[in-house]
């Protein structure tokens, strides 16, 4: 049975209260935030086709609670949070800018800078729902949009010059409302950039602009400094949203003027960028925000994530160590994202994807760091997936391959002869899996499978990995001995494959192979306890004939 839209209208009058207040509850536990983002979800559902009438119920009890007029202190936040979860297209957010440059003057000053937050969350909301309606702006400008923009921007700029401790909030909404005008950004990007002429009407909007610059080399107060790297970190975020093979687009054009300064301030060893402690995720988020925007304006520059992944310092601090967490957790959702190399010769391709992953093995055994080390090891897994290992360098595939992939054994390897890491049953396991994917890849191309295989690296790597098989038979850590000898087969697979299942090539590389075999064998029975499990394993090293240079070592 359907429902009318006046039924509809009646139901949704009726939830909002009860939104509003899940929205609000002062508490920033698991939990909490959870409840908070369904109950945003159930709003931004509900707008899809009910947007007038929350429109019409949030504006209501603005007015009712939040003006100067009503003389009523009883609005919350959440009644103006509405206005950041409802889907908004262009039209809808040109009309809640307009309602907003309407109700500005009358609005009781507590709730300005909630409303500025709303407001600039709105903005975002819109660019990630219609961000096609955005692309489409650049080209084709709307003058009522630009007029609300404009109006507001004003009423901002004159707030701002008293509440000089709020500017963290204002300046990031004042520079999207001039995203939001693209004729006019135009004109400020140039007047300032090239020394164009800058009209009287937009002399204010320039100077906002340049303030700012300065803000970001020089030495001025915390909160403004803050401000301008917010503020042009959610500009550069901004540009993404539009092609970024368009060169002469005037948000590529501003942004380039201040990312070498965003970079240097964000992601600067020797001076941490801080708001304060109780800024942290803030700041991680800032961090992030910018670069993910690095990474989409310019995937061939590597240069953020270099700095990222240096742990060379005594200054990373958490902030840092979250940073790599999130850089990870990227690899893993879009390895692509960082294998991507276009214009770029082959042996620039191959050292831009070993630093990579080079840098990625050496948070694998950093002990401070157990988190991000687990989530590097996913990581590894993913580059190591055969349509990834074909990014690596795509014209030189296997031998790129045999070079980086080698680095990444024996350098894992060398820690685990060394007992140098302590979470070894996982890191055997992770080797494990690492070994079966570049199985999985070699088998693929199999027939090219023997080409670089006998560089120096891949035999100190093979060397290392009997090393590391054999000394952890002994293990006190029964899942450690089994998953080291469930590796020797792995060792034959790679050997079969490369000489192309050619028996006597195998022998001469393993000599010791059928024992090999059995060994792995041995390890799928689950009943062994381990003293019955390491008779059995010194048996049949009893049975092994031939000295290798691992075995040797062991």
């Amino acid at each position: 049975m359907g429902t009318s839209r006046l039924d509809e209208a009646i139901y949704v009058n009726k939830l909002l209260p009860v939104v509003c207040k899940l929205l609000n509850v002062a508490d920033d536990g698991v939990t909490v935030q959870h409840v908070r983002q369904l109950a945003s979800h159930v709003l931004f559902v509900l707008s899809v086709n009910n947007f007038s009438t929350l429109f019409k119920s949030c504006f209501t009890r603005f007015k009712t609670e939040c003006l100067i007029a009503s003389g009523d202190e009883t609005c919350e936040a959440g009644d103006l949070d509405l206005i950041q979860h409802m889907k908004v297209d262009m039209s809808k957010l040109t009309r809640l800018l307009n309602e907003e440059v309407q109700k500005w003057r009358l609005l009781k000053k507590i709730h300005h800078i909630e409303l500025v937050k709303s407001v600039e969350k709105a903005i975002w909301n819109w660019l990630d729902t219609y961000p096609e309606e955005f692309t489409d702006l650049q080209k084709r400008p709307s003058a009522e949009l630009s007029d609300n923009c404009e109006t507001l921007f004003e009423l901002l700029d004159i707030f701002q010059e008293n509440n000089k401790r709020k500017v963290q909030y204002i300046c990031p909404l004042q520079m999207m409302l001039l995203v939001l005008c693209p004729i006019i950004l135009e004109e400020l990007v140039y007047s300032i950039e090239k020394g164009c002429p800058c009209s009287q009407e937009h002399l204010r909007k320039r100077n906002f602009v340049d303030n700012l610059k300065r803000q970001l080399h020089s030495n001025v107060k915390q909160h403004r400094e803050a401000a301008a790297v917010i503020t042009f970190v959610k500009l550069c975020k901004a540009s993404t949203y539009t092609n970024n093979k368009d060169s002469n687009n005037v948000l590529f054009v501003s942004v380039q003027s201040v990312i070498g300064d965003l970079k240097s301030i964000l992601f600067n060893p020797q001076r941490p960028f801080s708001r304060g402690p109780d800024k942290i995720n803030q700041d991680l988020e800032l961090m992030i925000e910018f670069f993910l925007a690095c990474i989409r304006l310019n995937p061939n520059n590597n240069e953020v994530l270099k700095v990222c992944l240096n742990l060379q310092t005594e200054t990373d601090g958490p902030n840092n160590r979250e940073l790599l967490l999130w850089i990870d957790r990227l690899i893993i959702v879009d390895p692509y994202l960082m294998l991507h190399n276009p214009n770029k010769l082959d042996h620039e391709t191959q050292m831009s994807t070993f630093e990579l992953i080079n840098g990625l093995v050496s948070l694998v055994y950093d002990s401070s760091m157990p988190y991000v080390a687990h989530t590097t090891m996913e990581s590894l897994l993913v580059l190591h997936e055969k349509e990834n290992i074909e990014l690596w360098n795509p014209e030189a595939c296997i031998n790129t391959f045999w070079s980086i992939s080698s680095q990444v054994l024996f350098s894992i390897s060398q820690k685990l002869v060394l007992h140098q890491i302590y979470n070894y049953p996982s890191v055997l396991k992770w080797l494990r899996e690492i070994l079966m994917l570049r199985n999985t890849f070699l088998l693929h191309d199999k027939d090219n499978a023997y080409l670089g295989s006998n560089i120096p690296m891949a035999k100190h790597a093979h060397m290392k990995l009997e090393i590391v098989f054999f000394i952890y038979l002994w293990s006190v850590d029964i899942d450690a001995i089994k998953t080291a000898m469930s590796c020797f087969s792995l060792f034959c697979e790679e050997a079969e494959i490369r000489f192309g299942f050619d028996e006597m090539a195998v022998l001469q590389l393993l000599p010791n192979y059928n024992i090999y075999m059995e060994l792995s064998h041995a390890s799928d029975k689950v009943t062994w306890r381990r003293n019955a499990l390491q008779k059995r394993i010194l048996s049949l090293l009893r049975k092994i004939e031939h000295a290798s240079h691992g075995n040797k070592q062991a």
